[in-house]
């Protein structure tokens, strides 16, 4: 970047950074500010290209941030409006701040005071199950056409099945059902992850599910998220098993194939010296935590038979 664009920049971030800051103090706002865009480097000097593209790229997304998190403070802050005065509280206290009026007319213009429909914003996602004093409430965020979106986890949906007042909070049957759709969605969806997650849920996990099982607790099953997990493993059990289909390779495609597989054989010899446990393979693991200690355990029992050469 030129030095003007530098200069330019940093201005409208002191100013951005200042105001937020003038304003969180006055109205006691205890929102966490993001980083400031020359934290992200369009101010640093790089050695590449690609380097200075990047974060140039993100100190103007951060730049962004910084709108979203005035316009939020500035939302914030219209419970403390005088009724009787024709100029927001916040603006009044920003004049008194010495920020020009030519500039805070800008702000006002701009898209930071802007709260309809048409003006795009992320959302939040909202746990409404647990209280939160800095939180504002559901209908503040509506009011300010902010999106939200909630959480639907076996917490919240035991106490809407608990308890009548939140009734109304239970999402739709369709849209639960269009969810998990998509993420089954895939025509061959492996039974065991779907096993998996039953089990996680029902707290089975050193049980093993089959059908007889599942159709218990479809039975028993007052979720209406695991009602659609096990549907769609009924459905999955009860596919007839179909054979691939029969492929007629080609002479010269088979033979440059085995060579193709001779040749990256041969480099990694090591590997037919290790007997590998037949309990290992295709095995599913419970967490994240145990694949990586297998994987780790395998690669150092590889690395006490790898010899210097295979190492180059």
């Amino acid at each position: 970047m030129s030095s003007k664009d530098v200069d330019s920049w940093m201005k409208i971030e002191s100013l951005l950074v200042r105001a937020a800051e003038v304003l969180k103090l006055r109205f006691g706002n205890s929102a966490t500010q993001p980083s400031s865009p020359s934290f992200l480097g369009f101010t640093d000097v790089f050695t590449s290209v690609e380097n200075v593209k990047s974060a140039i790229i993100a100190s103007r997304n951060s730049f962004i941030l910084w709108m979203g998190f005035l316009s939020y403070i500035i939302a914030q802050s219209e419970s403390q409006n005088i009724q009787t005065s024709k100029v927001p509280c916040w603006h009044q206290h920003l004049l008194d701040n010495e920020f020009s009026p030519p500039w805070l007319d800008g702000l006002v213009s701009s898209s930071v005071c802007s709260y309809n429909i048409q003006t795009p914003r992320a959302g939040v996602v909202l746990r409404w199950i647990y209280d939160d004093v800095t939180r504002p409430n559901i209908e503040w965020f509506y009011t300010h056409n902010i999106p939200l979106f909630f959480i639907w986890s076996r917490n919240e949906e035991n106490l809407v099945s608990s308890c009548e007042r939140f009734a109304h909070l239970r999402p739709p049957n369709h849209l639960l059902q269009q969810a998990l759709s998509f993420l089954w969605k895939a025509p061959n969806m492996p039974i065991a992850d779907l096993s998996l997650v039953m089990r996680r849920f029902y707290q089975l996990e050193k049980t093993e599910l089959n059908i007889a099982k599942v159709q218990v607790l479809a039975t028993q099953s007052t979720s209406s998220c695991m009602q659609v997990v096990i549907k769609t493993y009924l459905e999955q059990q009860c596919q007839p098993q179909q054979d691939p289909p029969c492929t007629v390779l080609d002479t010269q495609d088979c033979q440059a194939d085995a060579q193709l597989t001779a040749m990256e054989t041969s480099h990694l010899p090591f590997q037919t010296m290790l007997e590998m446990d037949e309990g290992e393979r295709g095995k599913l693991y419970d967490s994240f935590k145990e694949f990586f200690s297998a994987r780790e355990k395998r690669q150092a029992e590889l690395l006490k038979v790898e010899s210097n050469i295979d190492r180059q």
